[in-house]
């Protein structure tokens, strides 16, 4: 059975048992309330499931993502570690052909060729980081901006990874206030962050894996309280089938009484004249005297 087979008790039946004070009409609402608990459950259980799946699926991608990730900045790390990078020590950048140390240098310098992004109207190439890695300008066209101006930005690339130097795009004349030792400082922070996006990669991964390790086992695990569920519905279709089934046969039984009562004379009648047809020839010419109104002493007489 399931839950659809459990429909409600006739009022009638319910009446007539409520009126005899028959206690199953108590365990049927209790077999019912329980029907229906079970099934919220249930409900409630398969919603559960359905999110597990989508959790455990996005985690998987995310998983994936992050793992590519931390391979391609792995990859660029090492990169680092070949050229010779020190994160405390100095930072050659060339920019326009010539060398620079210093911050304040650098910032200047990369402020001034920024204004080639403008021009070209396109990505530019602006310098290299310890020789070998890429600072490019990035264009943004008026159309794409709030501020529905030109804007450019810097990337710093290494290999597979872009790390922004500025934290967005700005317009030509946001470029010519910068700080110019701000800006140096931040290509500085830009080969820092490669490392630190590294281990930023590898500590969501752990903590990805281990939600898919918590979620995964739970995906496809049965309803936990089927059997009560199935008890339950079992427990309220008999006790339902009892007491409709007794109502319709005492509706049946006193409607027979009255067909009896109203076709009581045509019954009577009926069976004077199965008795008349079993009589002797005797019988019969008595039971005609009787019909005709002969008296006791003409009756005698025969």
């Amino acid at each position: 059975r399931t839950v659809e087979d459990i429909s409600e008790v006739s009022s009638d039946a319910m009446a007539e048992a409520v009126a005899a004070g028959d206690d199953r009409v108590i365990k049927l609402a209790e077999a019912q309330a329980n029907v229906e608990k079970y099934t919220r459950l249930k409900n409630a259980h398969f919603t559960e499931q359905r999110t597990l799946r989508g959790d455990v699926a996005y985690l998987d991608s995310e998983a994936r993502s992050l793992r590519s990730a931390i391979l391609r900045f792995e990859n660029a790390v090492a990169a680092q570690k070949e050229a010779g990078y020190s994160a405390w020590g100095e930072l050659p950048v060339t920019v326009g052909g010539q060398t620079l140390t210093k911050p304040g240098e650098v910032g200047e310098r990369l402020g001034d060729k920024v204004a080639d992004v403008f021009r070209a109207e396109a990505e530019t190439p602006l310098g290299k980081v310890q020789g070998q890695f890429d600072l490019v300008g990035t264009y943004s066209p008026a159309s794409r901006n709030y501020s529905k101006k030109e804007e450019a930005g810097i990337e710093l690339r290494i290999g597979e990874v872009s790390i922004r130097v500025t934290d967005g795009t700005m317009t030509l004349d946001e470029w010519t206030q910068q700080d110019a030792v701000g800006l140096g400082q931040r290509v500085k922070n830009a080969m820092r962050k490669v490392d630190e996006r590294l281990n930023e990669s590898r500590r969501r991964l752990k903590d990805v894996e281990s939600q898919l390790d918590k979620k995964r086992p739970l995906v496809g695990a049965p309803f936990s309280d089927e059997s009560q569920l199935a008890q339950a519905i079992a427990d309220a279709a008999q006790l339902q089938a009892e007491l409709v089934g007794e109502s319709i046969k005492k509706q049946q039984a006193r409607s027979e009484t009255k067909t009896e009562e109203q076709g009581g004379e045509q019954a009577g009648a009926g069976n004077v004249a199965e008795r008349q047809a079993s009589l002797s020839a005797a019988d019969k010419a008595v039971y005609g005297m009787v019909a005709e109104g002969k008296s006791a002493a003409d009756i005698l007489k025969f």
